[in-house]
């Protein structure tokens, strides 16, 4: 008999319509069922099936088991009442340093653990690659670190400049209210009580009809199902492009208080440390005290925060995290205990040795969109067949990849490109602060 794959599609952040992603994911499935040389028939809906099962459909591929994929919407954008315009606005400002570091950290994280994949540690290029990539990580991240202050300080120029003036409000409003405002509903815990019932219930009763459950995540969708799933027996989660990582660096500052009064002094005060460095030739003292105060400002903020309960829990599932390097939201959040855990599984398992009962974390890259810009890689998953070759891997009754992954690899050129980058931002940082001090001092 046929088995049943139930696939529950949780949308992100913005406006959506019903049934939009549901219909997406079906799309995006048949890309990638015919990338693999298969085929996706679809079939009839019955009468009898719950309200959110908008599309089914039979998949065949070349020396797999065949199943049935089921597609329910988890549309929740109804549950949620919109926030003032000045309330999102605000709140930005606030988080803007925190949202900014926890970018570039998610970043370097992935990067350093990338580093090692392909590499042959027995060889003596091996460890070279792996450390060669390793600097490119600490680099491009040092640039990006770099760029966190003045990005932040010019946000706070233009962000309140941007609400007082009537023509530029009413073109900020709906991104403020509509895209951004469901991030701070959810820093705020307003979709506890409303969004995640409804979604848990949808699992459910997807879960009575079908074999398995695979929760289908975009952006915040995928942070909504990773807490379903930790409270719900669905046997896999697909995260696209998930922005767990820097809702809950949000959701943290929010718990704490304390952290926005030390981050944004030390913002504040960034370009005069950069210029005090830079204006005595990196003299030792001046780049020890910068150094001191960004650390001892770093530990205070590590030791004063506080974590909600369920922040870096991992649901007892298989997890597919498909990511782009062109996507910041993506970028973070891998579980890599979880992911070292699933290696020594398979380094130390023997033939005929039963399976560990440990949750396997698999990290699938996109090749960027051949007809759209790098800026619009965030809302392009589903128009891949890369995504949709993931999808139906989720899918099958025994998980296997569909089609060879794509590697995350940062050029060579980008490294450089970025070191230079970060030079000439430090340098005009300095310059530009020099001659403010000036009429102070």
């Amino acid at each position: 008999m046929t088995s049943t794959t139930a696939y529950v599609c949780v949308h992100g952040i913005g406006v959506h319509e019903s049934g939009h992603l549901a219909a997406q994911t079906h799309d995006s499935a048949r890309r990638g069922v015919e990338a693999a040389g298969g085929t996706l028939t679809d079939l009839p809906v019955d009468a009898a099936a719950p309200a959110e099962l908008s599309h089914r459909a039979r998949v065949e591929l070349p020396g797999r088991e065949p199943f049935i994929a089921e597609f329910h919407d988890g549309w929740w954008a109804s549950g949620t009442r919109a926030p003032h315009f000045w309330a999102v606005l605000m709140w930005l400002l606030e988080v803007a340093p925190f949202a900014l570091i926890s970018g570039v950290g998610g970043w370097c994280g992935d990067r350093w653990r990338e580093a090692g994949d392909g590499a042959r540690p027995q060889t003596v290029a091996g460890p070279l690659r792996t450390a060669g990539r390793r600097v490119g990580a600490l680099v491009t991240s040092a640039a990006m670190l770099a760029a966190v202050p003045p990005a932040a300080l010019v946000l706070l120029v233009l962000l309140p400049l941007a609400g007082l003036i009537p023509a530029w409000r009413r073109r900020l409003r709906p991104l403020m209210v509509e895209v951004i405002g469901d991030a701070w509903l959810y820093r705020s815990a307003a979709l506890d009580e409303t969004v995640l019932p409804r979604l848990r219930r949808i699992v459910e009763e997807a879960s009575a009809r079908a074999d398995r459950v695979v929760l289908v995540g975009h952006s915040q969708g995928a942070e909504l199902s990773r807490r379903v799933a930790l409270q719900t027996t669905a046997a896999g989660c697909v995260w696209l492009g998930s922005g767990e990582h820097q809702l809950n660096t949000v959701r943290i500052v929010a718990a704490s208080g304390w952290p926005t009064l030390l981050v944004w002094p030390a913002v504040l005060a960034w370009p005069a440390l950069v210029h005090l460095v830079i204006s005595r030739g990196g003299d030792v003292v001046a780049l020890v005290v910068a150094l001191l105060y960004v650390l001892i400002t770093a530990s205070v903020v590590r030791w004063v925060r506080r974590r909600p309960d369920d922040v870096g829990q991992v649901p007892q599932s298989r997890i597919w995290h498909v990511k782009s390097l062109l996507d910041p939201v993506s970028w973070g959040t891998v579980f890599p205990a979880r992911l070292e855990a699933a290696r020594e599984q398979d380094e130390s398992a023997s033939p005929g040795a039963g399976a560990l009962e440990l949750p396997v974390v698999c990290v699938r890259y996109v090749p960027k969109h051949p007809h759209r810009p790098w800026w619009a890689e965030h809302v392009t998953y589903l128009d891949r067949a890369a995504t949709g070759a993931v999808l139906i891997e989720a899918g099958l009754p025994r998980p296997v990849p569909v089609l060879p992954p794509t590697p995350a690899r940062v050029r060579t050129w980008v490294v450089l490109a970025a070191a230079c980058a970060g030079i000439v931002l430090l340098w005009t940082t300095a310059r530009l602060t020099a001659w403010p001090l000036l009429m102070l001092g």
